[in-house]
This record gives C-alpha cells, sequence and structure tokens, in this order.
C-alpha cells in the first residue's frame, strides 16, 4: 500500500481554504459559526461549520472531480483493491440505485435477491429494467434469509439467459454472506456483472476471521455504507469499481520477447455509471460528510486490521457470554471457524430469549440502558464495532439477562415463508406510476400492491409494487403492525396503497 494513505487530501484542501480565511459571500448562507442557530452552536460546537463548504476554490467538485476529491476517491480505491472509487453522499441508496440505472434500461431484465433492500426497487423503478427474481435459502429456524449459492445463480441465468447483470445483498442485515467468489465466477462466464449491496460489508476486508468482502470475492459494482461500520458519518457511503483481469501471454511481434499482462473485461458503462450518479446524488453534496469519508478511509489504512480484530475479538466474547446466559441463543454459534465457514459476520451479533419476542427484548434492554440495532418478532441485531470497549460488552450481557428473564406469552406468529414470491402482475415501474387508491389491509387480497410494504429495518420488501397480494402476505404483514415492528408503507390512516381497478361499464 502507497505511503500517502496517511493523507486526507480533502480535509487538507478544506484547512487550505480556511486558513485564509476569506470574507465568505458563497453558499451555505451560515458563514460558518457566525450565522448558526445557537441551539446548535451550543449541542455541536463552531469548529464543525468552518467545514461546511460548498465549491469554492480549491475545494473541487464531486460531480465533476479532478482535484482533492478525486484524490481522495483514488485513495479509496486504492485501499479496496479497486479501479475506481466514488464518495457518496446520499447513502448507499444512491450507490444501489446507480449501479442499477448503470446495468440494465427500460425493458430489461436483471436477476436480483428477494430479499433486496428497498433501495434496489428505487433503481429498479428509476431504471425500468425488469427483476428476475432470485430466490433466497430461508432460515425457518430463525426466520431470516440466507446466502446466495452460485449453483442457484447458474440455474437462474440458464432459465433466464436474457438477463443484463446479477444483483445482490451481502452481507445481510443479519450478517450472513454469499458465495460471492464463485458467483462472480458464474456472472463473469456469462458476461454479466455482478453487483453487490455491500452497506453493511465496508469492515469486512480488514478482519481475517471475517468472510471475505465483495470487492476482493470479484464484484463489479460495490456499494458500502461508511457509516455503518468504517467510522464515517450518517449517510456517508462508497461505490466501488473492479472489473474481472485475466492473465494473458504471448510474444512481442517486433522483439520476440514473451510477455504476461492483465487484460481487463469490463461489463459496466463507467460513463453511464457516473451519469447515474449525478442524478441520484446531491448537487450540493456535503463536504462535512466527504470529509468524513477521507477521514474514515485514512483510518482504516493505517489501523483497519486492528480495529476490526479488536472488533470481532470483542464480539466473540459477547457471543460467549450469551451462549452462557439461560434461555438466549445466538445465530452462528461462538466458534470462530464454524462462523467463517457458515459466512457469518461474527461482529454482527444476532440473539434471541426465549419466551419474549425480539422487539420486546429490544425494548426492554433499552430500559436497561442498551440501544441495540435493530429487532424482527423473532431476534435482536447487535452491531460490535472498534468503537465499543470491553465494558459495553459486559454491561451488555449483563442486561440481557436481565432483560430475557420473565417470560411473556407470545403471539402465536402466521405461518409466512419469506422465500416465496408473490406473483407479479406489474413492472415495479408500472405499478409505481400507475393511479392508486388506498384501501384497508383486510380489503387487500387479490389487489396489485402500489408500493413496497418491508419492515423497517431491515428494509426487504414482503411484498413489491405490481406484486399481487395474497391472504397470507396480508396476515404477515398484520401481524408486524399490531407487533410494533416499524413497516414502511402503511398509511396514517392504516390503509395501503394499492394500483386503481378499472370500473366495469
Amino acid at each position: 500500500m502507497k505511503e500517502n494513505q496517511n493523507r486526507v487530501p480533502l480535509i487538507e484542501a478544506l484547512d487550505a481554504f480556511n486558513e485564509k480565511e476569506p470574507a465568505l459571500f458563497c453558499i451555505p448562507g451560515h458563514r460558518a459559526e457566525r450565522g448558526v442557530p445557537e441551539t446548535l452552536l451550543q449541542r455541536f460546537g463552531e469548529a464543525v461549520f468552518g467545514y461546511d463548504l460548498t465549491e469554492a476554490e480549491g475545494l473541487d467538485d464531486l460531480h465533476s472531480a479532478n482535484g482533492a476529491i478525486r484524490e481522495a476517491q483514488e485513495l479509496l480505491a486504492e485501499l479496496y483493491g479497486a479501479e475506481k472509487g466514488w464518495f457518496v453522499v446520499n447513502g448507499s441508496t444512491a450507490a444501489v440505485e446507480a449501479m442499477i440505472m448503470a446495468a440494465a434500461g427500460p425493458g430489461e431484465k436483471i436477476l436480483a435477491a428477494r430479499n433486496i433492500h428497498k433501495s434496489a426497487l428505487s433503481g429498479l423503478i428509476l431504471s425500468g429494467a425488469e427483476p428476475v427474481w432470485l430466490p433466497c435459502e430461508y432460515d425457518s429456524e430463525w426466520k431470516v434469509a440466507g446466502g446466495i449459492k452460485a449453483s442457484d445463480v447458474e440455474k437462474m441465468i440458464q432459465e433466464y439467459p436474457e438477463v443484463k447483470a446479477v444483483f445482490l445483498v451481502s452481507p445481510t442485515y443479519y450478517g450472513v454472506n454469499s458465495e460471492l467468489k464463485a458467483i462472480a465466477e458464474v456472472c463473469h462466464q456469462h458476461g454479466l456483472p455482478l453487483l453487490v449491496d455491500a452497506a453493511h460489508g465496508s469492515h469486512l476486508r480488514f478482519g481475517s476471521m471475517l468472510p471475505e468482502d465483495a470487492v476482493s470475492a470479484g464484484a463489479d459494482l460495490t456499494a458500502m455504507s461508511f457509516h455503518k461500520t468504517a467510522g464515517a458519518m450518517t449517510q456517508a457511503s462508497v461505490l466501488l469499481y473492479r472489473p474481472e483481469k485475466e492473465t494473458v501471454t504471448g510474444t512481442d511481434e517486433e522483439t520476440g520477447e514473451e510477455f504476461v499482462k492483465e487484460k481487463k473485461k469490463e461489463y459496466i458503462d463507467i460513463e453511464k455509471l457516473e451519469a447515474a450518479l449525478k442524478i441520484t446524488q446531491s448537487s450540493s453534496p456535503s463536504y462535512v460528510l466527504m470529509a468524513s469519508l477521507d477521514a474514515a478511509r485514512q483510518q482504516l489504512a493505517l489501523h483497519g486490521e486492528e480495529m476490526i480484530r479488536e472488533a470481532a475479538e470483542m464480539a466473540m466474547d459477547l457471543r460467549r457470554a450469551l451462549e452462557q446466559t439461560p434461555g438466549i441463543r445466538v445465530l452462528g454459534g461462538s466458534d470462530a471457524a464454524e462462523l467463517l465457514e457458515r459466512g457469518i459476520d461474527a461482529t454482527r451479533v444476532t440473539f434471541r430469549a426465549e419466551g419474549i419476542s425480539g422487539v420486546r427484548l429490544k425494548e426492554r434492554l433499552f430500559d436497561e440502558g442498551q440501544a441495540l440495532e435493530m429487532a424482527d418478532d423473532e431476534n435482536v441485531v447487535a452491531v460490535i464495532t472498534a468503537g465499543n470497549t470491553s465494558q459495553d460488552i459486559l454491561k451488555l450481557s449483563m442486561a440481557v439477562w436481565s432483560a430475557s428473564n420473565g417470560a411473556e406469552e407470545k403471539e402465536e406468529k402466521p405461518l409466512f415463508d419469506l422465500s416465496v414470491i408473490p406473483e407479479a402482475a406489474m413492472t415495479p415501474r408500472d405499478a409505481y406510476f400507475a393511479p392508486k387508491e388506498k384501501i384497508g389491509i383486510r380489503q387487500a387480497e387479490g389487489r396489485i400492491c402500489g408500493t413496497f410494504l418491508c419492515p423497517y429495518p431491515p428494509g426487504t420488501p414482503v411484498v413489491v409494487p405490481g406484486e399481487i397480494l395474497t391472504g397470507p402476505v396480508i396476515e404477515f404483514l398484520t401481524f408486524c403492525r399490531d407487533s410494533n415492528i416499524p413497516m414502511h408503507g402503511w398509511q396514517e390512516d392504516g390503509t395501503i396503497e394499492v394500483v386503481k381497478q378499472e370500473k366495469a361499464g
């Protein structure tokens, strides 16, 4: 790795601008700390506002980067072994939308894992591409989607040879990874790009006891949320491009000398991708967010292996402590070798308590002073990073012991296999733009869904726009709502949007 990884080009440019102390007649209007509301100054302090600048002299332009931002992005790409990298300030949502738009256009098909984040549906609506759903393995015991197997990708490509790309989520919100290296090989054998939503996987590259990261595994495009596990500020993400390369040998016609060189196989139009990023990202990107990306990249470059090793060790301590707590079970257990073999990120600790719903356990843990990442009806998810301490782990394990005591009678959950894909009557784009009406969920059976309905987090849709609402889907969605599981797609009055039916006559 080059020595210049210790630099922070964008932060250096911001410092240089501020050192000149220019009189400010440019956006933003707060003029550093002088025009900031006192309420914010009291809570945030003054320093951050000096870095909240715009595309001024020497600060480059994210949408046409040729200076400090470009240099910072090049260091990002180098760190991950990619050919090109981009800062993304609208979260991984913008990156996911852009890579789908670059890979498939109106009427073209894209093979997509069914456990996609709802941002991928936005990408399908924006691009006009039609999804061919790739069923996920479903862990009926833990009620979570598993990883994708290369053999299933091969089978689906054989069945749908017209697809233009393959889109996966790996790792999932629960820390489950797919067979990315083998899947990348399958995709490239068919001349297709592999697009990976690795929003939860920016740290994997730096952990020897963690699954391989998507870029290293051979994904052509990878979206990563640096704010989730890499220390950047919320909404700060990156997009990385790494084309397939093959070794070519031959003999130079002029010199007669034998040579060995790498040849790129590019399945993504980069100009199209960059044009899509201009659509999905703000034209006024936050320099504070970009500076946090610059600093997070530097920190990973200089201390990443140490940081992720510490996080993994703390996570394993938590796993062992939870397994020793009566009534508590942990997804993947506490054997590091087994976790790695199963493709589970050790730092993403998913657990459950006997006799208590995940939602209720999370509430109890918050009452005990512990804020966890998410819960569903069965499970709770804790994310361990280098920002945690061994004292944090001890307090959480003790709180779990306390909060899990006193079982409550759980409501019987409707049987619903999330790997079962509802029938589609329209494409997501057509359903999105179709006239709609609002009706009660109980009256919606047989109707065409006009929005995506998904528990959030994790944001994986149960039903997507254009699919027919069935009885089991309605029962499951109603159960989630009644169990206080946050749900995107419900209206405030309890109705949902469906495609408007034509009236006879």
